[in-house]
């Protein structure tokens, strides 16, 4: 993925830029990305790249950085997640190790549309940055709402895997070497939805 070519295309897409910005100094842009509001195209896998850019490259989580994100231009990124995604968002809080947005996952049980959700995995994950320890890490939103532990994924760069940290302490439940795989598990056992079964 090019972000510096849909940084381009997401400052020329502002409502009113703040300043004169020069069109090719990629600070300038990203700076009024992030105090500038924003309006929806026509295309949702345009608007739908432009979230996941904003979140994991523009927007720096409050207390990193010179230019923090108005509170107001935060609220307007964060409102589109349920307009634009399914499967894969921003959650809103941040990693600070890697001083970064938060990616979470949440499935249904009925899950079935595999496609989309491929498309949206390729989509964040490439922007996801590694922890120190040699894995991309993204939380799993589900049904218990964590009440017997953390659910997680950590993206290895040749498989998958699906933890559980309890009491601070991370166990494997299952690795994965194909996303449909990973996709499928999740469904079928750290759903999210309205159903009162216990997940896994």
């Amino acid at each position: 993925m090019n972000t510096n070519k849909i940084i381009k295309k997401m400052y020329n897409h502002l409502d009113k830029p703040k300043g004169q910005m020069s069109l090719f100094d990629e600070d300038n842009m990203i700076i009024s990305l992030r105090n500038s509001s924003f309006k929806t195209t026509k295309d949702k896998n345009k608007d739908r790249e432009f979230y996941a850019v904003w979140w994991l490259t523009v927007h720096v989580p409050d207390g990193y950085g010179d230019e923090n994100t108005p509170r107001e231009v935060w609220k307007t990124w964060s409102n589109l997640t349920y307009k634009l995604c399914s499967y894969l968002s921003c959650s809103g809080g941040y990693n600070p190790e890697i001083i970064q947005s938060s990616v979470r996952v949440s499935l249904s049980r009925n899950f079935s549309d595999l496609k989309e959700f491929e498309k949206e995995w390729n989509l964040f994950v490439p922007l996801i940055k590694e922890k120190a320890d040699g894995y991309k890490y993204i939380s799993i939103f589900e049904n218990s709402l964590s009440a017997s532990g953390v659910y997680s994924i950590r993206v290895y760069s040749d498989h998958y895997d699906i933890m559980k940290t309890t009491y601070g302490r991370p166990d494997l439940i299952k690795s994965f070497t194909e996303v449909s795989e990973l996709a499928q598990f999740i469904s079928d056992n750290i759903w999210y939805g309205d159903e009162e079964d216990e997940c896994y």
